[in-house]
């Protein structure tokens, strides 16, 4: 029978199908959207999900590439896991420091800033919670809804009663973009895998 490394059948199946999921948000949020000028927290609450999973496969990816090399004396998939578990969840659901820890994702995006709005501690009541994405040659922001925002209103732990969608297509943009980035990376960590575990896989 022919073994495999631990990292990569993490890499295969457990970072295979978080990568899954967060293209299937991807493309739910654009069929919701997708031809329509309609204005609704569904494609806000789709989209705020796959901007947030998306760049955690890269979180996950790179925790595998550590472990390239092991065998399963030396690692277990699920001690893999926890550590992937553990680093993704250092983020929560906070984008701006997810992509500010992603330099070159925010590079490839034309991403000039990303905050978190309003601030962790703000001076007055603002009734919204988005992370504002500033993109290159783009006039303006593009709001981003926190997902505990885009859930609960103004039950969420900073109230938000605030949905503007004239950005709309441009999240369109990033969750195709992020999306590309993210492909491009895992079929590299996939080459990069196979090469270290041979001849194990």
């Amino acid at each position: 029978m022919t073994k495999i490394s631990p990292a990569f059948a993490v890499f295969a199946a457990s970072i295979g199908f978080l990568y899954k999921t967060a293209k299937d948000f991807k493309k739910d949020a654009i069929i919701l959207k997708n031809g329509t000028d309609y204005c609704t927290p569904s494609f806000h609450l789709l989209s705020s999900v796959a901007l947030e999973l998306l760049p955690k496969v890269l979180v996950a990816i790179d925790v595998c590439m550590k472990y390239g090399d092991k065998s399963e004396q030396e690692i277990t998939q699920e001690q893999i896991i926890d550590e992937i578990r553990r680093e993704a969840g250092t983020y929560g659901h906070n984008l701006e420091k997810l992509y500010k820890a992603h330099p070159d994702l925010m590079t490839y995006l034309d991403l000039e800033d990303v905050q978190e709005f309003p601030p962790v501690k703000p001076d007055k009541d603002y009734y919204m919670w988005e992370y504002r994405f500033k993109l290159k040659g783009v006039n303006g922001l593009i709001s981003i809804k926190n997902i505990e925002a885009i859930r609960y209103g103004s039950f969420a732990k900073k109230p938000d009663v605030m949905l503007d969608c004239t950005g709309d297509h441009y999240i369109i943009q990033l969750l195709n973009k992020v999306d590309e980035y993210v492909l491009t990376k895992d079929k590299d960590a996939r080459e990069k895998l196979i090469g270290l575990c041979n001849p194990v896989c």
